[in-house]
Protein backbone atom coordinates (compact mmCIF):
# COMPACT_ATOMS: atom_id res chain seq x y z
CA UNK A 1 0.00 0.00 0.00
CA UNK A 2 1.73 3.25 -1.38
CA UNK A 3 0.91 6.39 0.47
CA UNK A 4 -0.60 9.81 -1.78
CA UNK A 5 -0.77 13.38 -0.10
CA UNK A 6 -2.75 15.62 -2.42
CA UNK A 7 -3.03 13.44 -5.45
CA UNK A 8 0.87 13.14 -4.99
CA UNK A 9 3.23 10.15 -4.39
CA UNK A 10 4.57 10.60 -0.82
CA UNK A 11 8.45 10.19 -0.52
CA UNK A 12 10.42 9.22 1.86
CA UNK A 13 13.12 12.26 2.24
CA UNK A 14 15.85 9.30 3.28
CA UNK A 15 15.80 7.39 -0.10
CA UNK A 16 13.24 9.18 -2.39
CA UNK A 17 11.21 6.04 -2.48
CA UNK A 18 7.65 6.20 -2.26
CA UNK A 19 6.63 5.55 1.08
CA UNK A 20 4.64 2.42 1.48
CA UNK A 21 3.63 -0.78 3.95
CA UNK A 22 1.67 -3.67 4.30
CA UNK A 23 -0.60 -3.23 6.18
CA UNK A 24 -3.03 -0.62 6.38
CA UNK A 25 -5.66 -0.90 9.76
CA UNK A 26 -8.89 1.72 10.15
CA UNK A 27 -10.02 2.14 13.63
CA UNK A 28 -13.17 3.32 13.96
CA UNK A 29 -13.55 5.03 17.02
CA UNK A 30 -14.36 8.97 18.90
CA UNK A 31 -12.13 11.84 19.36
CA UNK A 32 -12.71 15.28 21.17
CA UNK A 33 -10.33 18.28 20.30
CA UNK A 34 -8.26 19.01 23.55
CA UNK A 35 -7.16 22.41 21.77
CA UNK A 36 -6.26 23.29 18.83
CA UNK A 37 -3.54 21.24 18.06
CA UNK A 38 -4.37 18.17 19.97
CA UNK A 39 -7.23 16.07 19.47
CA UNK A 40 -7.74 13.01 22.68
CA UNK A 41 -8.82 9.74 20.96
CA UNK A 42 -10.71 7.01 22.43
CA UNK A 43 -8.68 3.98 22.41
CA UNK A 44 -9.87 2.06 25.12
CA UNK A 45 -12.91 -0.43 24.97
CA UNK A 46 -13.16 -1.30 21.59
CA UNK A 47 -14.98 -0.28 17.87
CA UNK A 48 -14.83 -1.63 14.86
CA UNK A 49 -12.12 -2.42 12.17
CA UNK A 50 -11.04 -2.53 8.67
CA UNK A 51 -7.38 -4.62 7.70
CA UNK A 52 -6.43 -3.92 4.40
CA UNK A 53 -3.20 -6.82 3.63
CA UNK A 54 -2.28 -9.02 0.73
CA UNK A 55 -5.08 -7.15 -1.11
CA UNK A 56 -7.37 -8.07 0.52
CA UNK A 57 -9.49 -6.62 3.78
CA UNK A 58 -10.95 -8.19 6.56
CA UNK A 59 -13.35 -6.57 9.19
CA UNK A 60 -13.44 -7.42 12.72
CA UNK A 61 -13.22 -5.47 16.06
CA UNK A 62 -10.09 -3.77 17.92
CA UNK A 63 -10.34 -3.91 21.88
CA UNK A 64 -8.25 -2.79 24.42
CA UNK A 65 -8.18 -2.65 28.58
CA UNK A 66 -8.07 0.36 30.47
CA UNK A 67 -4.54 -0.13 32.18
CA UNK A 68 -1.63 1.64 30.47
CA UNK A 69 -0.17 -1.97 29.99
CA UNK A 70 -2.82 -3.50 28.38
CA UNK A 71 -2.45 -4.57 24.60
CA UNK A 72 -4.56 -3.56 21.74
CA UNK A 73 -6.25 -6.52 19.73
CA UNK A 74 -7.71 -6.68 16.09
CA UNK A 75 -10.12 -9.56 15.97
CA UNK A 76 -12.17 -10.67 12.63
CA UNK A 77 -15.66 -10.93 12.51
CA UNK A 78 -15.40 -14.71 13.97
CA UNK A 79 -13.46 -13.34 17.18
CA UNK A 80 -10.52 -14.71 16.47
CA UNK A 81 -7.05 -12.31 16.63
CA UNK A 82 -6.09 -11.11 13.54
CA UNK A 83 -2.58 -12.29 12.51
CA UNK A 84 -0.58 -10.13 10.20
CA UNK A 85 1.53 -9.84 7.30
CA UNK A 86 5.47 -8.89 8.65
CA UNK A 87 6.21 -5.39 7.74
CA UNK A 88 5.57 -1.94 8.90
CA UNK A 89 1.85 -1.42 10.03
CA UNK A 90 -0.25 2.12 9.35
CA UNK A 91 -3.22 2.67 11.80
CA UNK A 92 -5.77 4.98 10.62
CA UNK A 93 -8.22 6.35 12.94
CA UNK A 94 -11.89 7.72 11.73
CA UNK A 95 -14.92 8.52 13.25
CA UNK A 96 -17.69 5.58 14.09
CA UNK A 97 -19.94 7.80 12.65
CA UNK A 98 -17.76 8.13 9.42
CA UNK A 99 -18.91 4.30 8.40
Amino acid sequence: YKRNRGGKSELDRNNNRQVETSTVIVMETTSKYINLDYISIRVVGEGGIKVYQNGMVVSGKWKKGSNLSDKLFFYDNDGKEIIFVPGKKWVEIVAASDQ
